[in-house]
């Protein structure tokens, strides 16, 4: 199982994941020849990118919402959509899918579906 450490001190998790996938992206494109451990990586964090619905993540769970100590790990669990842990914990990722190209999962909004008043 892969799995990428990603430091919330000082960003939320979205942005943590978007600075991880453009410093790796860089580093590759500036490596005389690819690597398929970076190329993995990148699908990983990429994959993440597409299917988590970040407020929610924010919302759910306040380690992910940034200045947080807690260790946060992407793992990469072989299926659709990546897994989270906290502190060694996974986190249930059903309420927290946006949209996931590679099995088909969509996520209605939340407000989509909430009436009104």
């Amino acid at each position: 199982m892969l799995e990428i450490e990603i430091d919330l001190r000082r960003h939320c998790i979205e942005t943590a994941i978007k600075r991880s996938y453009n410093q790796l992206l860089s580093e590759y494109f500036h490596s005389k020849k690819g690597d398929s451990a970076s190329e993995t990586k990148l699908a990983l964090l990429q994959n993440a990118l597409t299917c988590f619905d970040f407020p929610s993540l924010r919302a759910g769970h306040k380690d992910l919402a940034g200045k947080s100590d807690a260790r946060i790990v992407l793992a990469d669990k072989g299926e659709c959509p990546p897994g989270i842990l906290i502190d060694g914990r996974p986190i249930d990722m059903t309420p927290h899918i946006r949209k996931c190209h590679h099995n088909g999962i969509e996520q209605i909004p939340r407000s989509a579906t909430e009436t009104r008043r």
